[in-house]
């Protein structure tokens, strides 16, 4: 049984605008792979919910259940962002990659044993990190840059989140 902790699913503050950007087909293709690719928030959202869904089925699991409910909503604001940006730079937000591959549910960790997915998730959003760090090293776009650095920033809370959880099952 887990005991009560309070647990925080995003950070603080508003996310920055979209307004204004101009076409940049490059960078809208870039920001498809975090939107839609493999390792991508698609793939977050979906492993997320997976893990909620099948948390509620353990009674002693529902404050779990209740936070991985809360970051697939963070993830799928972030869903939302990316698309924006997409959009905002010239491109349709189709669910695909840069190279208009269709995303796939194939890469979603469908693990069920808490423990491990719980770990599973806090590498995955380490990844996660490090693609938008790497996205902002290779854009010129400060608009586009603030809005993935605030990105960012819910996914360290996500990191903090999923390892205080961690420890309560332990």
């Amino acid at each position: 049984m887990m005991e009560r902790i309070q647990l925080q699913t995003q950070a603080t503050g508003e996310y920055p605008t979209t307004h204004g950007l101009t076409k940049d087909i490059r960078l809208a293709d870039m920001i498809a792979e975090v939107y839609a690719g493999r390792y991508s928030e698609m793939t977050a959202v979906m492993r997320y919910s997976f893990q909620h869904t099948v948390s509620e089925l353990n009674p002693s699991y529902r404050m779990l259940a209740d936070a991985l409910r809360g970051i697939a909503v963070s993830e799928m604001n972030h869903l939302s962002r990316l698309g924006n940006l997409i959009g905002a730079l010239g491109r349709v937000p189709v669910y695909a990659n840069a190279k208009g591959q269709p995303f796939s549910a194939m890469s979603v960790d469908f693990e069920s044993d808490a423990k491990r997915f719980l770990q599973n998730d806090i590498d995955g959003e380490y990844l996660a990190i490090d693609d938008y760090e790497y996205l902002i090293a290779h854009c010129d776009n400060e608009q586009v840059n603030a809005v993935i650095r605030r990105i960012v920033e819910d996914e360290k809370v996500h990191i903090l989140t999923l390892n205080e959880l961690l420890g309560a099952l332990k």
